[in-house]
C-alpha cells in the first residue's frame, strides 16, 4: 500500500497549477502577437490577468465574487473606455478585442468560472445542498419573465443583437444571488463591501485625471462625468462612511479608510452633476439618521436637528446657484418645485416627461407580456434629439416603465417586489444587529438598493456592473443570519 502524504499531494498540485498557467499563457501571448493590434502589451497583460483570476477561482470560488465586483465598479465607458472587463471581446475599443463575432466579455468568463467552481464543489461535498433565502424563489421567477421578454421580442422580429446588449445584464442577477448566499459569510460580505469601496474611490480618482484633462471647450460642453450610474456607488460610500461614525463602536480603521476614499469620491460625485443619486444619497441618509431610533436614541435626538438644520440651510443658501455644488438643492428643486428648474434641467426633464408618454402608451398596446427585448418602444410623441445614446430608440431613462415595456406586467410586480421586500428585510436587520461595523455594512447595502430605485425612474440602469452590486445588496440584506454550511465547508 502505499501513503501519500497531504504535502506532496499539495506540492504536486502547485506545480501542476503551475505547469498550466505557464502553457496558457503560452497561448495567450500567441493569441495576443496574432491579433496583430498595436496595445499587445496591454492585451496580453489583460488576458494573463484573467487567466490568473480564473486559476484562483479553480481553488477558491469566493474570489470571482471579489473579482468581479472590483474590476467591474472600476470599469466606466467614459472615462476608461479601453478598460476591457463588462466590455465584450468584440468591443474594438478594449483592449482586449479579439473578433466582431465574440459577444461575450472577460466578465461573463469570471462570473461564469464561478459558477462552475462552486457547482463542482457542491456535487463534490457529501450532503452539501445550495443555500436559499427569503428572495431566492422571487428572484428566480423575475427571471423566468425575463426570458419570457427574450422569447416575445426575438418570436416577432426583435434586432437579436439589440436584445443580446439591452437585457443580457440581467441574468446576472440570479447567479450572483446564489453565489453570495452560498460564498459569503459576515467576513466575506464585509469584505465585498470594503473591496467595492475600493473600487469606487479608484474609479472616482480616474474620473478626476479624466476631467483634468478636458480642454476648455469641452469642459463647458460637458453635462456629467462617467456613466450615470457611477453617481450611485458614489453615494452609497458617502453613507457607509456616515453609518461608521454614527454607529457607536464601529471599526476604526474602516472609519479612516473610508474618509480616505470619501474626498475624491466627492468630489466625483459634485462633478458627475446626477440629481438623481443626490435625491438617493439625501433620504439613505435620513434612514440612517432615523435607525439611530432604534439603536442609539440618545445620538438620535442630537444629530437629527443638526441634520436638518443644515439640510433647509444647504437647500436655502443654493436654491437658484447654478454652480456645480448646488446639485444637492437642485436635485430638491426638481422635485418639489420642477417649474423653478434652470433652462438646462427643464429640457432634460422635458424629454423625459415626453418619452414617459411615449413608455405608457407602448405598454397600453401589451400590458400583460410586454413587447419583449431587441425591439424599439413606440414613439407617439416623437422625442427632441438631445441624447448621442445608440439605444435610445429601444431604451428608456425610465427604466421603471422601460421593465413593464420589456418584461410584462407580471416582471414588472415581482421587479417591483423584490424591492420593497430586500428593503423592509435590511432595515429589520441593522436595527436587530448587535455589531456595529456589520450594522453600517448591512446600511450600505440597503442604501444602494433604495438609491438604485430611486436611480432607474429618472435614468438608464440596468447595466452589469448596477446589477452586479444589487445582487450582492439583495443577498446581504436578505440571506439567513448564521454562516452558510456550504460556504463553511467549501472554504475548508
Amino acid at each position: 500500500m502505499i501513503v501519500v502524504h497531504p504535502a506532496e499531494t499539495e506540492r504536486a498540485n502547485r506545480h501542476k497549477l503551475g505547469s498550466t498557467f505557464l502553457f496558457v499563457m503560452c497561448v495567450v501571448a500567441a493569441v495576443t502577437v496574432l491579433s496583430g493590434r498595436n496595445a499587445w502589451v496591454l492585451s496580453g497583460l489583460g488576458f494573463l490577468i484573467l487567466l490568473a483570476v480564473v486559476m484562483v477561482i479553480a481553488v477558491a470560488p469566493v474570489a470571482g465574487l471579489y473579482a468581479s465586483v472590483f474590476f467591474a465598479l472600476i470599469s466606466d465607458a467614459v472615462t476608461i473606455p479601453w478598460f476591457p472587463f463588462i466590455k465584450n471581446f468584440s468591443g474594438q475599443e478594449s483592449i482586449m478585442y479579439l473578433t466582431r463575432a465574440l459577444v461575450i466579455s472577460p466578465f461573463d468568463v469570471v462570473l461564469g468560472a464561478t459558477l462552475v467552481s462552486w457547482l463542482f464543489r457542491v456535487a463534490g461535498t457529501p450532503h452539501a445542498r445550495p443555500q436559499r433565502a427569503s428572495l431566492t424563489v422571487p428572484v428566480l421567477v423575475f427571471t423566468a419573465f425575463v426570458g419570457v421578454g427574450y422569447l416575445r421580442g426575438l418570436s416577432t422580429g426583435a434586432n437579436v443583437r439589440v436584445a443580446l446588449t439591452e437585457g443580457r445584464a440581467l441574468f446576472y442577477l440570479p447567479i450572483v444571488y446564489i453565489l453570495v448566499i452560498n460564498l459569503c459569510g459576515r467576513r466575506e460580505l464585509r469584505g465585498l463591501m470594503w473591496t467595492a469601496a475600493a473600487a469606487v474611490g479608484i474609479n472616482a480618482v480616474v474620473a478626476l485625471w479624466y476631467l483634468s484633462t478636458l480642454s476648455e471647450e469641452r469642459l463647458t460642453q460637458r453635462e456629467d462625468l462617467g456613466q450615470h450610474s457611477a453617481a450611485v456607488s458614489y453615494s452609497v460610500v458617502l453613507l457607509l462612511l456616515a453609518a461608521l461614525w454614527m454607529y457607536r463602536g464601529s471599526s476604526r480603521v474602516a472609519r479612516w479608510a473610508t474618509v480616505a476614499l470619501a474626498v475624491p469620491i466627492t468630489v466625483a460625485l459634485i462633478a458627475s452633476q446626477r440629481r438623481a443619486s443626490m435625491i438617493g444619497l439625501g433620504v439613505t441618509v435620513t434612514l440612517l439618521i432615523v435607525s439611530l431610533l432604534w439603536r442609539d436614541r440618545r445620538r438620535f435626538w442630537k444629530v437629527w436637528p443638526v441634520f436638518a438644520i443644515a439640510a433647509l440651510g444647504y437647500c436655502a443658501a443654493f436654491w437658484n446657484s447654478t454652480s456645480s455644488i448646488a446639485i444637492g438643492a437642485q436635485g430638491v428643486k426638481s422635485v418639489i418645485a420642477p417649474d423653478q428648474v434652470t433652462s438646462k434641467d427643464a429640457s432634460s426633464d422635458a424629454y423625459r416627461v415626453y418619452e414617459n408618454i411615449d413608455l405608457n402608451y407602448t405598454i397600453r398596446q401589451s400590458p400583460v407580456l410586454g413587447l419583449g427585448f431587441g425591439k424599439p418602444f413606440y414613439r407617439p410623441i416623437a422625442l427632441p434629439a438631445i441624447t448621442q445614446f445608440p439605444l435610445s430608440d429601444y431604451v428608456a431613462h425610465n427604466s421603471i416603465l422601460w421593465m413593464w415595456v420589456k418584461v410584462g406586467f407580471f416582471g414588472f410586480f415581482t421587479m417591483m417586489w423584490l424591492f420593497a421586500v430586500s428593503i423592509r428585510d435590511g432595515i429589520r436587520r441593522i436595527v436587530a444587529e448587535s455589531d456595529p461595523t456589520h450594522a453600517a455594512v448591512l446600511m450600505a447595502f440597503v442604501g444602494y438598493i433604495i438609491s438604485f430605485a430611486i436611480f432607474t425612474f429618472v435614468d438608464i440602469s440596468w447595466d452589469p456592473s448596477s446589477v452586479l452590486m444589487l445582487a450582492v445588496a439583495l443577498a446581504t440584506v436578505t440571506m439567513p443570519s448564521p454562516r452558510p454550511a456550504t460556504a463553511a465547508v467549501l472554504d475548508r
